[in-house]
């Protein structure tokens, strides 16, 4: 990976070493493994029959435990993400930073969206005993908003680099094209 300011390109740069690799097929293992036990587990004769007396159904519970492995799984993974990310482009700091930030903050997005239609079935039974039903849905608004604005603070962070990288690019490509030189502008902050 090359973080410098005075590169005016961003490039893929295949950064795939064990120390990335292997922690990100470990945690998908132990998800899948999990996923694998607990639908084992769904299939147990006489699990509704003996457990159905209560509120939440043994279906709920098992959905509730299969979304705690993928949400846990993909939350563990997130900075993993953005290193892999980052250390797999090549170009001016900032923009890369961002894009590994960006990339992980798509990945705890994913894992709250997958956590509130998992815990749905087994969380708002309990909070409708407690509260109103909409609390549910409040917290989980709540919370998903912060990777979303975390997101987004960095594509505004970002724009002007890349901006400038992707009309290099479109300029830089019609030269080699037509021989023709042409001025860019290059915005400073």
């Amino acid at each position: 990976m090359t973080m410098s300011d005075d590169n005016d390109t961003i490039a893929f740069s295949p950064a795939l070493e064990e120390s990335h690799i292997y922690p990100l097929v470990r945690i998908a293992l132990i998800a899948v493994g999990g996923l694998v036990l607990l639908g084992l587990v769904s299939l147990l004769p006489g699990l509704e029959v003996l457990f159905g007396g209560f509120e939440i159904s043994v279906s709920a519970v098992l959905l509730a435990l299969g979304t705690y492995l993928v949400a846990g799984g993909l939350l563990a993974v997130a900075g993993r993400v953005e290193a892999l990310v980052a250390d797999s482009l090549e170009g001016p700091q900032r923009v890369v930073e961002d894009t590994g930030a960006i990339a992980k903050y798509l990945f705890v997005f994913v894992a709250l969206l997958v956590a509130y239609q998992g815990f749905a079935p087994a969380l708002v039974p309990m909070v409708e005993n407690v509260a109103a039903a909409w609390v549910y849905h409040l917290v989980f608004l709540l919370v998903t908003l912060v990777p979303v604005a975390l997101i987004a603070r960095r594509l505004h962070r970002s724009l002007d680099p890349v901006t400038d990288l992707i009309t290099r690019g479109l300029l830089d490509s019609r030269t080699r094209r037509t021989g023709e030189e042409t001025e860019i502008p290059v915005e400073s902050e």
